[in-house]
């Protein structure tokens, strides 16, 4: 309550549309956390360490290999319903265009980019 002043006035508006006033969407919620992470830094601070949990455990109960392993299974059922429903002819399937190789560089090259960005704050 007391740091209300800091924010006053610089929180963005959410008005009832499609949906009641009282059900913000993520274009509405994302400015919002934005602009309390930067207005209240000791509140910035919180949300950056509950961010980086987040992260980590989004990791940890979905590993790439296991996520890849996934996707590329739904890859292939698009395929066999596309063939089913005349969508596309028997040519060769493609493969699933990612690797875990290239999805463990992506990991890596954000977390070097997250890493470094924090150093310089």
């Amino acid at each position: 309550p007391t740091d209300w002043e800091a924010v006053r006035g610089k929180l963005p508006i959410n008005k009832p549309g499609d949906r009641p006033g009282y059900v913000p969407a993520a274009t509405h919620m994302t400015p919002t956390m934005t602009t309390l992470g930067a207005c209240l830094p000791m509140l910035g601070a919180a949300m950056g360490s509950a961010d980086a949990l987040k992260a980590s455990k989004q990791r940890q109960a979905h590993p790439a290999r296991q996520f890849l392993d996934e996707c590329r299974a739904e890859w292939r059922c698009y395929i066999k319903c596309f063939k089913e429903w005349g969508m596309i002819d028997d040519r060769p399937e493609p493969e699933y265009p990612y690797t875990e190789a290239m999805v463990e560089d992506w990991m890596d090259r954000s977390t070097m980019y997250w890493l470094m960005r924090n150093q310089k704050s």
